[in-house]
């Protein structure tokens, strides 16, 4: 939410998607690209995300946070923590026997090679994934996430769900500071809850406007504008570009610069242009 009635803010709310097994937030990128066009500051939501950020947490601490962070792999590992339990034992113990030292330092190297072992593969997750854009935004400061309830000691699948469905209820409603953007899972689930009563106010619309920005539907195989043997020449030599377009009835017009010297205007009839496109 955004305390400045003047800014403009976004939440993006997108379900988890995965592709042949690993997580990947190309669609949550395009989102957040699209909702940057228009806001100040955007929100992610995704569960999918929260997992990427708590994982990417491990590069940057010291030996110790790292430790701390592969003992907390460990429960989720046969007789894990039964070693954690021991490890931590044996760290709290002020006066240890040789053999307790011995199985301490060899347990201290085990955290040590499966820290390594897990910063490296969680640096290559986040670069399959396609973290790292995101991460520009939230370095630059015009992204912040939900932790959708990941953060809490309870947390879990249902805990989640929960979270997510109070959130879509909350950025709908007519009174929200912040604008929605969703991709199909959020919407699917608020058009189930508008159904059964549960959003009361809440508009389909209000979240599909939005979306519609960060969808590509088609494209050109080449470019619409090229320079021509008169616009070749100037300050920036060999380019033309457009900042946008208009439509007059069936025609579209397309002001343009030539070689960074000059400006004028195309047109072409825009069932060209349609006809000429492929989807995407």
């Amino acid at each position: 939410m955004t305390a400045d009635p003047a800014s403009l803010h976004i939440t993006i709310v997108a379900g988890s998607i995965t592709r042949h097994g690993a997580i990947d937030l190309s669609q949550e990128t395009r989102l957040v690209k699209a909702a940057l066009l228009y806001a100040d500051r955007v929100t992610l939501a995704n569960p999918n995300v929260m997992i990427i950020a708590s994982m990417a947490g491990i590069i940057p601490g010291n030996l110790e946070h790292r430790r701390a962070a592969v003992l907390g792999m460990m429960d989720v590992l046969p007789d894990g923590a039964a070693t954690r339990a021991v490890y931590e034992e044996l760290r709290r113990k002020r006066r240890k026997s040789v053999r307790e030292m011995l199985v301490l330092r060899g347990l201290v190297e085990r955290l040590d090679r499966g820290a390594e072992q897990a910063v490296a593969q969680v640096e290559s997750m986040l670069e399959e994934a396609g973290a790292s854009e995101l991460d520009q935004a939230l370095r630059a400061g015009v992204l912040d996430l939900n932790h959708l309830g990941l953060n809490e000691s309870e947390a879990g699948l249902a805990r989640v769900t929960l979270w997510l469905a109070d959130l879509v209820v909350e950025i709908v409603a007519p009174s929200s500071p912040t604008y929605p953007m969703f991709d199909d899972a959020p919407h699917g689930l608020l058009a189930t809850m508008i159904r059964e009563g549960r959003a009361p106010g809440a508009r389909l619309d209000r979240a599909t406007w939005p979306a519609i920005a960060s969808r590509l539907i088609g494209r050109l195989e080449t470019p619409l504008l090229e320079p021509n043997a008169n616009e070749r020449e100037g300050y920036v030599p060999n380019v033309v570009y457009s900042c946008g377009a208009l439509t007059h009835g069936r025609e579209l017009v397309i002001p343009y610069a030539m070689s960074d010297y000059a400006s004028t205007f195309a047109t072409v009839p825009l069932d060209d242009v349609l006809n000429a496109m492929t989807r995407a």
